[in-house]
């Protein structure tokens, strides 16, 4: 840079080399201004996005609470006048709001709030069911069995069946367990409302023509499984070469493995750490379907089976890991099975 005195002052004269330094410094600080104002627009979107996330939990939780407390007093102050014909089925309607807005709001919640309000409805639907079996029990029925020719050691192996099952009733949950090579039949009234737990199963057909209440499996293979409305949730845990018809409300499944799930379920299906599993929708036929159905306070309107959830895939392709069963491999209808061969 030259120096001149011009009028006494001394006046810089920049070389073309310097004002080209000057220019670009210059451009690079309006570039970094420019930036930091888009990081701070950013900044602000996000904040703003997380506050709308945060209002939407607020209310999900204050309604959820709310009508938790509503049901947990009434089932408290139950009276002769209060104790309606349909004083069960209101506060089952109310639980069933509950578990639907869990369905539908839970993947804005924290993880650890999804499974202590998950965990609170399992509580009170069992609350409900207990209640309900105090104040207003029913009557359990039986469907007399036609005797078979030349079957009398499977009608006599049937009735111990029956007898053994009723050492898995724990309170409100039935468990089903450690079987090979059994056919299972439960029959309308037998549930009425419970959770059912199936473990360790191998080999087996279980038809369940009845309402439950929420329904768990684990350690499942070679099965068919026949189930009536289930209120809630299921939840499956290991289970390969099977063939599951089941109607809830919503479900998990985690590792699956070649096997056929037909579903009628009110929210998107969640598969995890599954491979060639395929889905249908639901075609279990019984006479009592209809009034379990209505028990049950699910939506027919509305079955999601087809928009499965894989929440080991990431990508925009559809996951490599389920499939919709082709039509014509697809199962029509299936029937409860009291007595089979298997050999």
């Amino acid at each position: 840079m030259d120096a001149h005195v011009v009028n006494g002052e001394i006046k810089f004269q920049q070389t073309p080399e310097q004002a080209k330094v000057q220019q670009e410094r210059m451009e690079m600080v309006r570039k970094r201004l420019e930036q930091r104002q888009k990081f701070m627009e950013k900044s602000r979107k996000r904040r703003s996005t997380g506050n709308k996330g945060q209002k939407e939990v607020d209310a999900f939780l204050e309604k959820f609470n709310r009508t938790e407390r509503e049901v947990n007093q009434r089932l408290k102050e139950i009276t002769k006048e209060t104790l309606t014909p349909d004083f069960f089925d209101n506060l089952k309607g109310s639980h069933a709001s509950m578990v639907n807005d869990i369905g539908e709001s839970g993947r804005a919640l924290p993880g650890y709030l999804l499974e202590v309000c998950r965990r609170k409805t399992d509580e009170l639907r069992k609350e409900i069911n207990k209640k309900e079996k105090e104040v207003a029990p029913k009557s359990k029925f039986k469907f007399a069995r036609k005797k078979k020719v030349g079957k009398k050691t499977k009608i006599e192996s049937k009735a111990k069946e029956a007898f053994n099952l009723s050492e898995f009733v724990s309170g409100d949950e039935i468990t089903i367990k450690d079987k090979n090579l059994e056919t299972i039949y439960k029959e309308p009234g037998s549930i009425n409302g419970s959770d059912v737990v199936l473990t360790n199963l191998q080999n087996c057909t279980v038809s369940i023509c009845d309402n439950v209440g929420a329904l768990r499996m684990n350690n499942v293979s070679h099965c068919k499984l026949y189930i009536g409305p289930v209120s809630s949730s299921m939840l499956v845990d290991k289970i390969s070469y099977s063939t599951v018809v089941v109607a809830i409300r919503q479900c998990r499944i985690h590792t699956a493995s070649n096997t056929d799930f037909y579903l009628q379920v009110n929210s998107d299906p969640i598969i995890e750490h599954s491979q060639n599993v395929r889905f249908g929708p639901y075609c279990f036929e019984y006479p009592e379907l209809d009034a379990h159905f209505s028990k049950s306070s699910l939506d027919r309107s509305t079955n999601t089976w087809f928009q499965v959830k894989d929440f080991n895939w990431h990508r925009q392709q559809h996951s490599p890991n389920w499939t919709v069963i082709p039509e014509e491999e697809r199962l029509k209808k299936a029937v409860p099975v009291e007595d089979e061969d298997f050999f």
